[in-house]
């Protein structure tokens, strides 16, 4: 039966070679249009899930115009979030950020590796992102001035196998020099 369902459609589809191909095209092109707004919004819905208060964190950007027309930009003066967070009290906590593209870093006296991303960040960083840490306590990471919280993989870099807490890094990027600890 199901063979004989097969034999007619496809005879269907021969005797009428443009309408069946422009019905084709219209369900193949409907078809991916779906699934790429599938894949979008399930990708912009997992976005940072991983923060236990990933419904509560936002990111601020501004909006600057010129000749060219209207640029967005994640970035905002750093003055804002403390004036923010006074004339609106809904504001729990707030972090800043800065990414430094081209930074030198190097333990005091011995080669310097030129690295790129580094962030900077405030002491509040660990009250609005939950990342874990495999030595230290993130309630104390980046209290003091010039702290450092380094992934495993640049501990093994500067220091090898010895235990970095508490070592000194020099740090020199676009914000001047710098020694970490």
């Amino acid at each position: 039966m199901i063979k004989n369902y097969i034999i007619v459609a496809w005879r269907n589809l021969w005797k009428n070679k443009a309408f069946s191909a422009i019905n084709i095209f219209g369900l193949s092109a409907g078809l991916a249009c779906c699934i790429l707004i599938f894949l979008f919004i399930q990708h912009e819905l997992s976005y940072d899930k991983f923060n236990v208060h990933s419904s509560d964190i936002y990111r601020i950007t501004s909006e600057s115009e010129s000749a060219s027309g209207k640029t967005n930009l994640a970035v905002t003066p750093a003055p804002w979030v403390s004036l923010m967070k006074k004339d609106f009290p809904e504001i729990k906590e707030y972090v800043r950020i800065l990414k430094s593209e081209k930074a030198d870093v190097s333990q005091p006296g011995q080669p310097k590796f030129y690295e790129n991303d580094l962030i900077f960040a405030d002491s509040t960083f660990f009250n609005v992102f939950s990342f874990s840490l495999s030595k230290g306590n993130t309630k104390l990471a980046l209290d003091k001035p010039n702290s450092v919280i380094l992934t495993r993989e640049a501990a093994e870099k500067y220091f090898g196998n010895e235990d970095p807490m508490g070592k000194t890094l020099e740090i020199s990027s676009f914000m001047g020099p710098l020694n970490a600890q």
